[in-house]
């Protein structure tokens, strides 16, 4: 009779260690890179909310509200007739700044139709762009 041996080799130990290594280490990585798209998603919804609210300033009290005009949020201009509103020229909300630029310009074949737009701006190359239209 033939005697099977009843354990594992040391080869076979070794090759599933090292399989679960390569696929703890693939886990890690997909864990890493939801974090870093979950703190960009995060800071894309507060730019948009700070555009959001500035947007709606300016909709409840378009009376100070230039025809033309450009106001970089880094370069912070004086207000005129109490426009923009805040939050310009910016923002830091959960140690993250946020810079507010707005620009106004006529609408083509309107009488007054203003278009209003605020560029929200964060890090080197992020930003998120809104618009309306506006009849002070």
């Amino acid at each position: 009779m033939k005697r099977h041996p009843s354990g594992l080799s040391l080869a076979e130990v070794i090759l599933a260690f090292g399989l679960l290594a390569v696929a703890i280490l693939s886990l890690i990585g997909v864990a890493t890179s939801g974090l870093g798209l979950m703190a960009r998603g995060n800071e894309l919804t507060t730019a948009t909310s700070l555009g959001h609210e500035f947007l709606e300033r300016v909709r409840a009290d378009p009376s100070g509200l230039p025809s033309a005009g450009s106001f970089l949020g880094s370069v912070p201009t004086p207000l005129l007739d109490g426009f923009p509103p805040s939050p310009y020229p910016g923002e830091t909300i959960q140690g993250q700044s946020y810079t507010i630029n707005v620009t106004t310009e006529p609408v083509p074949d309107t009488e007054r139709l203003v278009a209003v737009e605020v560029v929200v701006r964060w890090g080197e190359r992020s930003q998120v762009r809104l618009v309306s239209y506006v009849l002070p």
